[in-house]
């Protein structure tokens, strides 16, 4: 069942993609674009938001990808094998095929504006193509999130109990050899700024992938967002320092707390 929110939000989001693409296409924000098969594709730095567009010659004040059909979401979902999200059902047919939002814009369904790059062509083959068929799929909601700490002490066979020095980066921790990090651990009074004990992080063999996790907007340099359809979070996920394998870092609670984020400039 679908939520008055959902249908606030979702009018909020198609608004800013119009005045964005407005502001574009007067040339008032800082913004550059492409051209591709599509259209334009266009990012506007000053609002954080990547819009593709219509036009020949210049962007139009248009999304290329006209909402989705419901034969289009449907048959996206049979291919996947589940509902998508009502919240990202919405956004599909009310706002657009995909071709909006922070970094990249969202990647359509069916028909729709394919993951940047030439990664896939659209929702289902983004999915389908993040693991090998003979693979196990774990599912995010029977996992434990780890924390940074955890992840660099299992790693290095460091102590429960140690926190690095304050001044070390994450790559020193990475390249300095557990005696050289035991001589320039932290003092008992003293704790890291950044996010060393929080758990939000998970990592995962190259080749395995998650249960109804879907990539759904390409941040670039081989990252992406994912949405847990299991739990509605949503993830970051890109390669990990260990060789053969990937993070998936904690980026919000549902899509909804990252489509809010977006809107205020935070993504």
């Amino acid at each position: 069942m679908r939520n008055n929110q959902d249908d606030v939000l979702v009018e909020r989001v198609r608004r800013h993609c119009q005045n964005v693409a407005y502001q574009i296409c007067q040339q008032r924000g800082r913004n550059y674009y492409y051209k591709h098969e599509y259209g334009f594709l266009v990012h506007d730095s000053s609002r954080r938001t990547s819009l593709v567009l219509q036009g020949e010659e210049a962007p139009l004040p248009v999304l290329a990808f006209p909402p989705a059909t419901e034969e289009q979401l449907q048959e996206t979902e049979e291919w996947l094998g589940f509902s998508l999200p009502p919240l990202l059902r919405l956004l599909y047919s009310r706002v657009a095929n995909g071709g909006f939002g922070p970094a990249y814009g969202m990647t359509g369904a069916i028909g729709g504006c394919p993951l940047e790059d030439d990664l896939a062509e659209n929702l289902v083959d983004a999915y389908f193509s993040s693991f090998r068929e003979e693979s196990i799929l774990p599912r995010l909601d029977e996992l434990e999130m780890q924390s940074h700490a955890q992840w660099y002490r299992a790693m290095k066979g460091l102590p429960d109990d140690y926190v690095p020095a304050s001044h070390l980066s994450p790559r020193d921790l990475l390249e300095l050899t557990p005696e050289q990090l035991m001589q320039t651990a932290a003092p008992p009074d003293e704790r890291l700024s950044w996010t060393w004990e929080k758990e939000y992080v998970y990592e995962f063999p190259s080749g395995t992938w998650p249960d109804r996790l879907l990539p759904f907007c390409y941040d670039g340099c081989a990252m992406c967002e994912n949405l847990d359809v299991r739990t509605g979070r949503v993830f970051l996920s890109y390669a990990s320092w260990r060789p053969g394998h990937f993070m998936l870092e904690y980026r919000a609670a549902s899509l909804a707390e990252w489509l809010e984020k977006w809107l205020r400039g935070e993504r």
